[in-house]
């Protein structure tokens, strides 16, 4: 018998929403799968009121679509939602960057310049364990760095959405082709060249460097979206 997850009670409402969001964001649950409330709840050992309840958050939230008397579903995933999702994103991440140049952390993204240089000479291990991590980091701290409320809190509440996009890549891109060691190599030196001409105070070069790797990402999700998801492929 599969066994079952649990949770801290005094969190539950809040830990069965991680735990579905989570699902959802990884694409473990995928793009258009039927979610059966009662299995979810027999699977992490809960009732299906905190369940019910997560899902009406995450549906609100674009993660989770409900069709009435049918039941709920995890949102699909088309071409155009990530065109018009990485349209918001390139507008906050620019604008955040004009409005926090000259206030962005030195000490932040000099780190950030080291740690992608290192990477950019260890790429064998790169390629094997990507550093995500510093690429959340480097685009957290632009949009941050703004110091704009709106655009903080426009930027994410979108931030689950375009996870979930950027998932597509580690999913459904094969991690044992020369594609896949490509889109890791130009992702991290795009990283190293931002924060680099962050560092160096070039604006207009960090502009076109952010501008240019936000439009490449769309259009690998994009092509794996059609290829796979779709295409109705769905490894």
């Amino acid at each position: 018998m599969e066994k079952k997850i649990s949770f801290d009670v005094h969190t539950l409402e809040e830990r069965v929403y991680e735990y579905l969001r989570d699902e959802i964001v990884n694409l473990e649950m995928k793009p258009g799968d039927y979610i059966n409330i009662r299995i979810i709840a027999d699977k992490i050992g809960v009732s299906v009121t905190p369940v019910r309840y997560a899902l009406l958050r995450l549906h609100n939230e674009g993660l989770v679509d409900t069709i009435p008397r049918i039941g709920f579903f995890v949102a699909e995933i088309s071409e155009k939602q990530v065109r018009d999702l990485f349209a918001i994103r390139k507008s906050l991440e620019l604008l955040a960057l004009e409005l926090g140049f000259h206030h962005i952390n030195p000490q932040v993204i000099s780190e950030l310049v080291f740690a992608l240089s290192d990477a950019l000479k260890n790429i064998e291990k790169t390629v094997k364990l990507p550093p995500y991590e510093l690429d959340y980091k480097l685009h957290d701290t632009i949009v941050c760095s703004s110091g704009n409320p709106y655009i903080m809190k426009t930027y994410n509440q979108l931030l689950m959405l375009l996870r979930r996009a950027r998932n597509i890549i580690r999913k459904y891109l094969p991690s044992n082709n020369s594609k896949w060691d490509e889109w890791i190599k130009r992702e991290t030196s795009d990283h190293f060249q931002i924060a680099k001409m962050i560092m160096e105070g070039d604006f207009n070069s960090a502009v076109k460097s952010l501008d240019s790797h936000i439009s490449t990402a769309c259009e690998i999700i994009c092509s794996l979206v059609n290829e796979t998801l779709v295409s109705g492929v769905k490894k």
